[in-house]
């Protein structure tokens, strides 16, 4: 994935854009709808007043994109940002910074079951830190999608269909789709209906 370029997701019918910002042991000043909105409104060839987005930090955005109501998503993390948009639909996405974890095995019991941790391994090696990061990304991505954030234990979410490019999950009765992608120094996971 190349940084600062939307690029398609054919299988959830959105866009994705990672861009990195600020050093990464700070985190980016400006709010996530500032920083988008005229992103987002070049990418479609609109001026930046066809795309408002609204919302508390933390919390779902809203946006509308020339009047109609579409599904976006923002992550950030140390030295980068990522947004995820498309036209109808739920979405949701996450960014963490690839990096070796000091209790990666505890982190993961926090996150997964036991089966989860199994498939993992299984599909990605031993390598905890980046089964970690695999796990939380697609949660925090799917609890974004639901419209929950990380208000819930990251354990309600099972994810099944564990492969290389991303995995399935059922949520509220509503089956999600999550992809991960690997961009400069970050591990990002899209999660859609």
């Amino acid at each position: 994935m190349e940084p600062g370029v939307w690029q398609e997701i054919g299988e959830l019918g959105a866009s994705i854009c990672v861009e990195a910002t600020a050093p990464q042991d700070e985190r980016p000043a400006s709010s996530s709808g500032e920083f988008w909105a005229p992103r987002i409104a070049a990418s479609r060839l609109l001026v930046e007043g066809d795309v408002s987005i609204a919302g508390k930090e933390g919390y779902r955005p809203e946006i509308q994109i020339l009047g109609k109501p579409a599904a976006v998503s923002f992550s950030r993390t140390a030295g980068g940002r990522s947004c995820v948009i498309r036209d109808t639909g739920r979405v949701g996405i996450d960014i963490e910074r690839r990096t070796e974890l000091a209790d990666a095995n505890g982190m993961l019991e926090i996150a997964s079951s036991r089966d989860e941790r199994d498939r993992m391994f299984a599909v990605f090696g031993e390598d905890s830190s980046n089964a970690v990061l695999r796990v939380w990304t697609a949660k925090e991505a799917l609890l974004k999608a639901i419209g929950l954030g990380l208000s819930v234990d990251p354990k309600s979410v099972e994810l099944s269909d564990i492969g290389i490019a991303g995995c399935q999950s059922r949520c509220r009765g509503q089956q999600f789709r999550v992809s991960w992608f690997e961009c400069l120094a970050f591990l990002v996971a899209v999660a859609g209906d």
